[in-house]
Parts: structure tokens; sequence; C-alpha cells
């Protein structure tokens, strides 16, 4: 039986991922722009990435770390994955420099 040629989640994942290391290549790199963090140890980050097709135009990235696990969410366009979340997913991470990091948290750490 032939394989299937509808693209798959975890396909559009890849893609992004390989989108935003050739993003990197050419210094178009996210920039952690505000972080935050509470007492219960959870993090949050907003980083802005520059479009890659729209000369002038930044999204704005939320990156919610709570206690190692991930959740992203971008203004692009886009519906589903998109390579701005990818990049700063690998940014949190240290597998892909940002721009002017915030370190350390920039903000008093808030009452729970």
């Amino acid at each position: 039986m032939p394989q299937s040629s509808t693209i798959t989640q975890q396909n559009r994942i890849d893609r992004a991922y390989a989108k935003a290391h050739e993003q990197a290549r050419v210094g178009n790199l996210p920039t952690a722009i505000t972080a935050r963090a509470w007492s219960n140890g959870i993090t949050r980050w907003r980083y802005s990435v520059a479009s890659r097709t729209t000369g002038g135009d930044v999204w704005l990235v939320d990156l919610t770390d709570t206690h190692g696990t991930l959740v992203t969410a971008c203004d692009c366009p886009a519906t589903g994955v998109c390579w701005h979340r990818a990049a700063c997913r690998l940014a949190h991470t240290g597998q892909l420099t940002a721009h002017r990091p915030v370190h350390p948290i920039a903000s008093a750490m808030a009452a729970d």
C-alpha cells in the first residue's frame, strides 16, 4: 500500500526546526525582550522574531517554562506550527543563540 502524501504533525515540527536553524545561519535570531519568574519556578519569556518574508514585520512569541515543559504562542498569521516558535524553543534550551538574552530574570519574583 503506498505511503500517504499527507504531511504529518511531526513533519511540520521538523520543518519548523530546520527553518529556525536556517534563519539562524543568516543572522535572523530571536530577541529575548522580557522575562518573568514566579516563586513556584515557572518562568515566562517574550521573544521577538523578524519575519523572513516581510521586511519590517516582527512577530512576538510567548514562551512559558513550567519545570521543563515548554508552551509557546506566536502572533504570526501561521496556523499551527511556525518556525518562530521553534526558534524560541531552541534559544530557550540553549540550542540556538538569542539576541540580547534577558539574564538574569529581569523582573522580581511574583507572589503565587
